[in-house]
């Protein structure tokens, strides 16, 4: 079969065009003319190749497209838009080739014209997938971050929980032991005498008295610290906020400790100078030393000694030391000294006891006051709490 050479010509799925050097068209195939909507007639010597492209494309073609072919004699894949007869516009791609004819010959210029439309519908449709995949992914990492979030807020809460609901164990095990302990204990003194006040003589009835009073005393501060301990964790404490001269608190707290040290023959020593002021809330911060220095006597033997001092220090705080002789505390209990996680309090030197609430208020108060504290301390010998507080104005 002998191949048709002008059929291939003019039904090829692209358009050929021939023009003048000068863009004048003098032959195009019947792909070319489908593609436009004109007929041969219509555009053969009529109509130049710049006709029909847009004014972009016009200014592009003048200023880049044929300066270009006209020095290197061709141009590959160059992206117009082309304007049809009934004013509309498709993308095609252009190959382009400059032939030098004969001397009795102009030169002309053969155009290969691919109508890109489908190519650009699909690459406009990879864009939209392309955005929309982005929007999507950018979605899922939205969502993931909630999640992440939420996962904290959970794990937080979890946490929350569980220190709450130790809490709620501690307090009840302090309300159902010690306080039930020494409730009963007063409970049975007063029986006592009640059963036996006709065999009893004044030196005994007087021994008795003074154990009974000694036991409602820290029943008392037991109770107080309950409630104070209690009214911290739903936070609602007040809190007063003032300029304290340092010596007002740590003079008293020294004279109200001494004949509790003396029957335990203890020294204590308090060292502070008259200038020295913090800022805070008085009644919290006179609890915490307080507190330390009660502590301090209750592990100290007999013979040691009790220390208070105050110093100011260069970063603008004040820091109030007490430092004992005493028993010491190993690291693993340091660890959770101020934790309401841990089992029980340490009974004293002299069979002191306690609930272990002193340490923890101390903890919050010092929290409240914007104070830091910290232990120096390793087991038998001795330790020292640092207290540091804003200073006063």
């Amino acid at each position: 079969m002998e191949l048709d050479f002008k059929t291939l010509y003019h039904h090829a799925p692209c358009g050929y065009l021939y023009t003048k050097e000068d863009g004048t068209l003098i032959e195009m195939n019947d792909t070319f003319l489908a593609f436009t909507g004109y007929s041969r007639e219509e555009i053969i010597e009529n109509r130049r190749f710049e006709d029909f492209l847009t004014l972009g494309g016009k200014i592009y073609y003048e200023t880049h497209f044929a300066p270009l072919l006209n020095m290197q004699g061709e141009v590959s894949q160059i992206n117009f838009d082309f304007i049809r007869k009934d004013e509309t516009r498709f993308p095609v791609l252009i190959n382009a080739i400059k032939e030098s004819a004969n001397e009795k010959q102009h030169n002309y210029i053969q155009f290969i014209v691919l109508d890109i439309t489908q190519r650009k519908q699909y690459e406009m449709e990879l864009m939209n997938a392309k955005r929309k995949s982005e929007e999507l992914l950018t979605q899922l990492r939205n969502v993931n971050e909630e999640l992440t979030s939420n996962i904290q807020v959970i794990a937080e809460q979890r946490d929350q929980l569980e220190k709450l609901n130790t809490t709620k164990d501690k307090f009840f095990s302090i309300v159902a032991h010690d306080l039930k302990s020494p409730l009963n204990s007063l409970k049975s003194f007063s029986s006592l005498l009640i059963n036996h006040i006709d065999s009893l003589n004044k030196d005994e009835i007087l021994t008795m008295s003074k154990q009974l009073r000694d036991s409602v005393d820290n029943t008392i501060k037991m109770a107080d610290n309950l409630i104070t301990w209690a009214m911290v964790q739903m936070e609602d404490y007040k809190f007063n906020e003032e300029t304290i001269k340092v010596k007002d608190i740590t003079s008293n707290i020294c004279d109200v400790y001494q004949d509790v040290a003396l029957k335990k023959g203890i020294n204590v020593n308090c060292s502070v100078e008259d200038s020295l002021t913090i800022t805070g809330d008085k009644n919290q911060i006179e609890f915490v030393i307080r507190n330390l220095v009660n502590n301090a006597i209750k592990f100290t033997h007999k013979h040691g000694f009790v220390s208070l001092t105050a110093k100011s220090l260069p970063d603008g705080q004040v820091q109030i030391s007490v430092s004992d002789s005493g028993v010491g505390i190993s690291d693993e209990f340091k660890r959770k000294l101020f934790s309401i996680s841990k089992e029980q309090s340490t009974i004293g030197t002299d069979g002191e006891k306690g609930t272990g609430l002193g340490l923890m208020l101390s903890y919050e108060f010092m929290k409240l006051n914007g104070g830091q504290i910290d232990i120096e301390s390793s087991l038998g010998k001795g330790t020292t709490f640092h207290t540091k507080f804003k200073r006063g104005h």
